[in-house]
């Protein structure tokens, strides 16, 4: 949770560039700072322990800021510190026995409040209130009000003054400094403090360069999966095109607004993702541009940050509560960077989902001649572009023929720039691997010329097309067609396919959605020669009956007429 901007501590300074953007520095609890601020942080978690139970009143933030040294540090530090003592409402049993000097008048006036419904300060106005619409017709003069307290607290056992006091118990005046967990040690509360401090800026990112030095594939998709599923997108690069991945790949971080136009806030993710990037490789390093008070900055990352932010093993099981996030495996905080609320984080968009998720459904059923389609792909290194596709399609070796691998990329609705950018980087790896471009007919023009196939769509794209481009671009003879002799035999029938089509027809244009299964299980009875094969490859056969499924999930589907074509 950021931090408000106004109490950020923070210096701004040049970069060193010409006409380049200002830098903006916020203050850090790191290196020799922290050791410096060490006795600063014990003081502070000693101060908030010493005034546990005292009313807010009582609590001067004033003393904070001096033992601080500096008043929104202060802030800050008070902020991260109310996660584990929180200003609460004391129960209102409790103030009732603290108001009497007697155990035995408390007990008493407390089971006579009960008696009248009066369990708590804002029941026991009520009581009041209804005495003073009861006696006085609602509205009680100056001069009457004291008699009238008066008969209201002899009848619960009190005095006019204990009374007055628990009407407004539960006002915020009142309420009292609570631990509600363990303190944090000095360690954890800097690395709780950075980790916000840095939030607060890069809540305000409009992009952010990131350096992973060195890696392997593996860290490259990690990141790159990592950054989709906070919702944002990622441009890979390396940094040296000779040397390769060895030398770092740059990570150009951006959001919807850029890609999308602005239609929605994703300031919140994109710091979360960064911040996690930074805990999962910590070497990583690079710089975030930033808007404060409506001006451009560069907030720049350095090697070695992520220390800052990762909280030290000891501390975490004092705080792992308190902070509000599971702890990480030690052994895997580099794999499930990001966490995503369901599967959906996964796909750019619904198309690419659909595509994907039909094509597993023909996978199952063995409709896909071969074909097996792979999720999260290894990315493609060439030259200096790096690329991650959507997902890939492989068919394992056979006798006279060498295993196949081809990447697929779905191309939706972007923005002209960002088009630009994708044909420069498509360009760019200038036909080094087998890729298919699933691209909307819309913007199939500004992908023309390029050395891949192309599968344009009008609505959805659809999956036995994509097969039928595969098998005519990279299938080999052996594998044309592994569809069975029965199922071919149905197509050839005329008089089969139009029995077929008009029994699909007669239940799908209902109106109501019919499940796959469903429509599987009527072909199957329909009396049609070879039937029970038709349904049984029944995904391969809805395309040329003008019909497709719809997958719902990797394991239900509905049948409905063909949308992405006229008529």
């Amino acid at each position: 949770m950021p931090f408000s901007l106004g109490d950020l501590k923070r210096s701004y300074g040049r970069s060193g560039s010409r006409g380049g953007a200002p830098d903006v520095r916020p203050y850090l609890l790191t290196g020799a700072e922290l050791e410096k601020m060490q006795p600063v942080l014990d003081a502070a978690i000693k101060w908030f322990e010493s005034h546990a139970g005292d009313a807010r009143h009582a609590v001067a933030m004033d003393d904070l800021a001096q033992i601080a040294g500096d008043y929104r540090l202060a802030r800050c530090l008070a902020s991260c510190l109310h996660t584990c003592f929180s200003f609460r409402t004391a129960p209102f049993e409790d103030t009732v026995h603290e108001t009497f000097v007697s155990a035995a008048q408390a007990r008493a006036a407390w089971h006579r409040m009960q008696e009248v419904g009066a369990g708590s300060a804002s029941d026991l106005r009520l009581h009041v209130f209804d005495a003073v619409n009861r006696e006085h017709g609602g509205f009680v003069a100056a001069t009457e009000r004291d008699a009238l307290m008066g008969g209201v607290s002899s009848a619960l056992g009190c005095t006019p003054e204990q009374i007055e006091r628990l009407l407004w118990s539960d006002a915020e005046a009142a309420q009292r400094l609570t631990q509600v967990a363990p303190a944090p040690s000095a360690a954890a509360l800097a690395a709780q403090y950075n980790r916000r401090a840095l939030e607060t800026l890069l809540c305000r990112a409009l992009s952010a360069d990131l350096l992973l030095a060195s890696p392997d594939g593996a860290a490259i998709r990690r990141l790159y999966l990592a950054v989709k599923r906070a919702g944002l997108l990622c441009e890979l690069e390396l940094k040296d095109s000779a040397a390769g991945p060895g030398a770092g790949v740059w990570a150009h971080l951006f959001g919807p607004l850029e890609v999308f136009g602005p239609r929605t806030r994703h300031g919140d993710r994109f710091a979360r993702a960064v911040i996690e990037l930074l805990r999962a490789f910590p070497g990583l390093q690079g710089e975030a541009r930033v808007l404060v008070n409506e001006r451009e900055y560069v907030l720049r990352l350095a090697r070695g940050l992520s220390a800052a932010v990762v909280r030290p093993l000891a501390a975490m099981e004092e705080v792992g509560d308190i902070i509000g996030e599971a702890l990480p495996d030690q052994d895997q905080a580099a794999i499930a960077v990001v966490k995503r609320q369901d599967d959906d984080a996964r796909f750019d968009s619904a198309t690419e989902r659909q595509l994907y998720e039909t094509l597993r459904g023909m996978e199952r059923r063995g409709d896909t001649r071969g074909w097996r389609v792979e999720r999260e792909p290894e990315p493609i290194i060439h030259a200096a572009t790096v690329m991650v596709p959507d997902f890939g399609l492989r068919r394992t070796r056979t006798q006279g023929e060498d295993e196949r691998h081809v990447f697929v990329e779905v191309i939706g609705f972007w923005t002209q720039s960002y088009r630009e950018r994708k044909r420069a980087k498509l360009l760019a790896l200038g036909g080094a691997v087998d890729l298919v471009l699933v691209v909307d007919e819309q913007l199939a023009k500004d992908f023309e010329g390029l050395p891949y196939s192309i599968l344009s769509y009008k609505r959805r794209p659809s999956a036995v097309d994509l097969i039928t481009l595969l098998e005519h671009e990279y299938g080999g003879s052996a594998l044309r067609d592994t569809l069975q002799p029965a199922v071919r035999a149905v197509v050839a029938d005329e008089q089969s396919m139009a029995s077929l089509k008009a029994l699909c027809e007669r239940h799908v244009l209902t109106g109501s959605p019919i499940s796959l299964d469903r429509v599987r299980e009527l072909v199957s009875d329909s009396g049609v020669e070879n039937a029970r094969a038709a349904a049984e490859h029944l995904e391969a056969l809805l395309p040329r009956l003008g019909m497709e499924a719809v997958w719902e999930s990797l394991f239900e589907a509905t049948v409905r007429r063909t949308t992405n074509r006229d008529g």
